[in-house]
């Protein structure tokens, strides 16, 4: 089978969905990405190489934003369809609902199936007003969440969303019988990262984007509460956004005592996490990457929200501050707590690995495939 990836961003050193994609090649999967020079807020929106061959899957960042691969599309659409024709791909995988516009200009000529990967499909659907909707009337995509699902729906051959509640609810997302799947977000540790094997009994740990969206405001009163009423005498937190005012402002009173590094490779990211004594995430959507890599690095990781509606994940979440004071201290003074996080967290990340993941995808692609009375350039081994 052959792909071609339409991404807003890919990189092996900052997106942990890359090891996905390795694995289907792995497989025998044919892949080529297109995707924007820009890291996104991750990274600070710094400038990545216009064209890298990593793992033999060639990355082509011919936009210089995802912006401008919304907006202008056809600006590079010769270059695509250049690159389309050494790929021949047997489907167009276009990651977040924002990639559609170019994903249809490329379709126009290609005239193969459009699978669209989303990461929170009920958002879409629900939202009355969508970011950026005077600019999508602009370009004749319709503005409205549930307008612009329907938009969706009927434009892509198959949909998918890694948002764990929207599960439960995919007959609901599914419009005009379009088929609809959930797939977890890929939890992967790269083989070449040399974990640390003794832990920062002092240290707590969160990485990830620093805006409202990953609801770190609370960082505000959850970070003086960790350091007053716990024995962690430091807390690293790793990752750009608005609400880095909010941790530089607490860095300065707690005198060192917390600590702020706006963007590090992915890597050096891990390691952190490996060598902190555990984890904590505000989150009530996403981050899904941070949480992953602590339960793939046996690091005790506490939750803020249940984000992923699991009655086993009930004992990682803090409801309220006593809670949180509790479970932390819980933490340092129970060695068998400790071991049921970890355990917990093993259990969820190989229920979430890249072999299994990549095993779910490909059988997706390959439904569609079959659907639409295709068969696919080639054939994927079983590893």
């Amino acid at each position: 089978m052959n792909v071609l990836v339409l991404a807003p961003v890919m990189t092996k050193d900052l997106c942990d969905d890359y090891f996905l994609y390795k694995r289907l090649y792995e497989k025998g999967v044919k892949l080529a990405f297109i995707t924007g020079q820009s890291s996104g807020a991750r990274a600070n929106h710094i400038r990545l190489p216009f064209y890298e061959n990593v793992d033999g899957i060639p990355i082509y960042r011919l936009y210089g934003s995802f912006n401008e691969m919304l907006l202008f599309p056809e600006r590079r659409l010769k270059k695509i369809l250049e690159i389309a024709k050494d790929l021949k791909p047997d489907l167009i995988l276009c990651h977040l609902a924002d990639n559609m516009n170019m994903a249809l200009h490329v379709q126009k000529h290609l005239k193969i199936p459009i699978v669209l990967h989303v990461e929170i499909a009920s958002d879409i659907a629900r939202t009355k007003f969508r970011p950026r909707a005077i600019v999508k009337r602009l370009i004749g995509i319709p503005a409205t969440g549930p307008q612009h699902w329907s938009w969706l729906c009927k434009k892509a051959s198959a949909i998918i969303t890694s948002h764990p509640p929207d599960k439960k609810i995919l007959h609901l997302l599914s419009e005009n019988g379009k088929p609809t799947y959930y797939l977890p977000w890929p939890a992967s540790i790269p083989e070449d990262c040399e974990l640390q094997s003794i832990r920062n009994r002092n240290r707590g740990i969160y990485a990830g984007l620093l805006t409202q969206w990953k609801n770190t405001q609370q960082f505000e009163w959850i970070l003086p509460l960790i350091l007053e009423k716990t024995p962690t005498k430091e807390f690293l937190v790793i990752g750009a956004g608005v609400h880095a005012a909010i941790i530089k402002k607490l860095e300065e009173k707690y005198h060192g005592a917390i600590k702020y590094i706006p963007r590090l490779k992915r890597r050096e990211v891990i390691n952190f996490i490996a060598n902190s004594y555990y984890a904590f995430t505000p989150v009530k959507r996403g981050g899904w990457g941070f949480i992953g890599d602590c339960w793939g690095t046996g690091t005790p990781l506490l939750m803020l929200n249940n984000i992923f509606v699991s009655e086993e994940l009930d004992v990682c979440v803090v409801k309220n501050r006593e809670e949180l004071i509790g479970k932390i201290n819980r933490l340092y003074e129970d060695p068998e707590f400790y071991r049921q996080l970890q355990d917990i967290g093993y259990h969820e990340f190989n229920k979430r690995g890249v072999d299994v993941v990549s095993d779910e995808l490909l059988n997706i692609l390959s439904k569609t495939l079959k659907q639409k009375g295709l068969k696919a350039h080639g054939k994927h081994r079983e590893n």
